[in-house]
């Protein structure tokens, strides 16, 4: 027996009201990127799960030349590839949505180590060293 979970009208206005952001993954169709699309939009929902209204895929349309992979939240671009010079790496792609959402927000593995490094005073980082074997 298969369920099919729908929304209901209620589910969207409480959606609404809390004013949870809504992220685009544009992607080019002729470079066959809907894979890394797709992947990028499951990890972003699981990760943020709750703080997004939603991800959506959309395909680039033919007019749409030369690798197009633009990520957006509200319309505002997070990420660019023409820009950046190359794809964007999980990690980063969850540290500027969070920034964007919850700046204070911790992403636990996926933080970055400067970040994370922000927080500990230098004797306490040099401890840290030591213990590691990277001093």
């Amino acid at each position: 027996m298969t369920t099919i979970l729908q929304s209901s009208p209620d589910d969207d206005a409480v959606l609404e009201e809390k004013h949870l952001p809504k992220v685009e993954i544009n992607y080019c169709t002729g470079c066959r990127w809907m894979f890394r699309a797709a992947w990028l939009a499951q990890e972003l929902l699981t990760t943020f799960e709750g703080d997004l209204h939603s991800v959506a895929l959309v395909p680039s349309r033919p007019e749409c030349r030369g690798g197009v992979f633009i990520v957006t939240i509200d319309g505002e671009t997070v990420w660019d590839r023409k820009e950046e010079g190359r794809h964007a790496e999980a990690k980063e792609l969850k540290q500027r949505i969070r920034d964007m959402i919850n700046p204070d927000r911790d992403l636990g593995h996926s933080e970055s180590k400067d970040r994370i490094a922000e927080d500990l005073s230098d004797e306490e980082a040099n401890e840290q060293r030591k213990f590691f074997g990277v001093a």
